[in-house]
């Protein structure tokens, strides 16, 4: 009974915390519109703009429990920009943010209502796409992967040309976990890499094999073109070159 009465009491204290914050935010237009900055900036990338890592895991979290609990489809893109290091090493770091800031732009351009596109970190970017399957997403990286090839960046009188590699996986099937997700959309983007670059992979579009021996890495191979489901989350030493 005392245990019962507690919680009573702590319900509402936090009730009438609450309460006042509100009546507080009310009063204080400027205090609530700082307070909704705040909010914001927690979730965005200071380069880019775009939304940053901790709000893609928590909209990937949600979007996941989502597909589990009622089946609606969603997709991931994940996207690297190729030979980022040359770029910085050739005109400079701040070269390599101006990209980013260009790619980005590019990403928010092209995203749906709804979509959240985000900085994964480093020169990875990455989307979400949700009530989609695979096919759409792969039409979608298709048209921004060709629009960030044609579209280059000029810095400081030189033209640099961009190219991005995409991995696209949809749940289901990689529905188990957010980091299935992820991981079957790496391990695509991987393939995409080996491939030579600038090109879309979509996860189960690639087989599993071995390497060849005295190698670290599955050696090309090419593709039947039949769909290879992969019942384990992939590793990056598992993928071989494809078409």
């Amino acid at each position: 009974m005392l245990a019962a009465g507690g919680a009573l009491v702590f319900e509402i204290v936090g009730r009438a915390i609450g309460l006042r914050d509100e009546i507080r935010l009310a009063r204080n237009p400027e205090l609530a519109e700082l307070t909704d900055q705040l909010r914001a900036l927690s979730k965005t990338d200071g380069l880019t703009g775009i939304h940053n890592r901790r709000s893609f895991d928590e909209r990937l979290d949600m979007e996941m429990a989502r597909t589990q609990r009622y089946g609606a489809p969603c997709s991931l893109v994940m996207i690297d920009l190729d030979r980022f290091k040359r770029a910085n090493d050739l005109h400079g770091h701040q070269a390599g943010d101006q990209i980013l800031r260009h790619v980005a732009a590019l990403l928010d351009a092209e995203k749906r209502a709804g979509d959240l596109v985000a900085r994964y970190g480093g020169e990875e970017l990455t989307a979400i796409l949700p009530h989609t399957e695979a096919a759409d997403p792969r039409k979608w990286a298709e048209r921004l992967r060709a629009r960030i090839e044609r579209e280059p960046i000029l810095w400081q009188g030189a033209t640099v040309r961009v190219t991005a590699s995409f991995g696209v996986a949809a749940a289901p099937p990689h529905d188990d976990s957010a980091a299935a997700l992820v991981a079957a959309a790496d391990g695509a983007l991987y393939a995409a890499k080996q491939l030579g670059r600038n090109t879309v992979v979509v996860a189960n579009s690639f087989r599993v094999v071995a390497a060849d021996a005295g190698t670290t890495r599955p050696t090309a191979r090419k593709h039947d073109q039949r769909p290879i489901a992969i019942t384990r989350a992939p590793r990056r030493g598992d993928f071989a070159n494809v078409s």
